[in-house]
């Protein structure tokens, strides 16, 4: 096709326009062709600048087009052939510098976060791996029985509460184990050292007159007669000896 002045202008003008319009063939190369032969004429510089303003607006509009369709696969109309390889680059460029964004900062947070939770679920993990024993409800115990622990149904895990009585129930019944084990003679021995010390915690009094009724500090009911003897403990012996109402055998 053979520009003249005036196609030039007019496609300028209709450059001016949102859409990216599109251009007679080869008009690029035309256009040089066209500078050529006007070369000192009065149209040349007017048709100069015509021109440039031609291929700014286009450069605006395909680096538009560029920032809205980088992430599609999209490809738009109208696009000189030089055009279309500065497209191209264009959105090369773009996505290398969305690449690089997204693996400094949203993919670095997000492997950050799933670090965080394997820490917190690889415990878990490896302690539910580690139960031998499933549970289904708390400790029940009758008089000849004690179940400590049941299997789980319907994969009811067990409550705090009821692991802490568990271990409770367990220790006791170590505990009566062990004493079960232990000699009599140590048993013995044993009982004989708390009645002593029970017994020395007492006081034998004599009664110097009948006492009908008196409540001790352990809030029990006493009555006593005059002359009797009896072993007392030492708080309330010691109130019945102030108040003279005893002596000591």
């Amino acid at each position: 096709m053979l520009l003249t002045f005036e196609k030039i202008r007019e496609i300028s003008l209709n450059e001016k326009q949102e859409k990216l319009q599109k251009l007679p063939p080869d008009f690029f190369m035309n256009s040089k062709e066209y500078l050529l032969s006007t070369k000192g004429a009065r149209e040349e510089l007017s048709a100069k600048n015509l021109i440039e303003n031609i291929f700014a607006r286009r450069q605006k509009k395909i680096m538009t087009l560029c920032f809205h369709l980088y992430k599609t696969d999209t490809f738009p109309e109208n696009l000189e052939e030089e055009e279309q390889e500065y497209y191209k680059e264009m959105i090369k460029l773009l996505n290398s510098f969305y690449e690089n964004f997204r693996k400094k900062i949203i993919d670095s947070q997000t492997g950050e976060k799933e670090k965080e939770a394997e820490l917190v679920e690889k415990p878990l993990r490896e302690e539910e791996n580690n139960k031998d024993i499933i549970y289904k409800k708390p400790i029940e115990q009758t008089e000849n029985k004690i179940n400590i622990i049941q299997p789980m149904e319907n994969n009811i895990a067990p409550t705090n509460q009821e692991m802490e009585n568990t271990k409770i129930i367990k220790k006791e019944l170590e505990y009566k184990q062990i004493e079960n084990q232990r000699p009599v003679d140590e048993i013995k021995k044993e009982t004989e050292l708390n009645k002593t010390e029970e017994e020395a915690g007492k006081i034998k009094v004599i009664f110097l007159k009948e006492i009908p009724e008196i409540i001790s500090p352990d809030f029990k009911v006493y009555c006593f007669k005059e002359n009797e003897e009896k072993e007392l403990d030492k708080n309330f012996a010691e109130i019945l000896l102030k108040k003279e109402l005893c002596k000591v055998v």
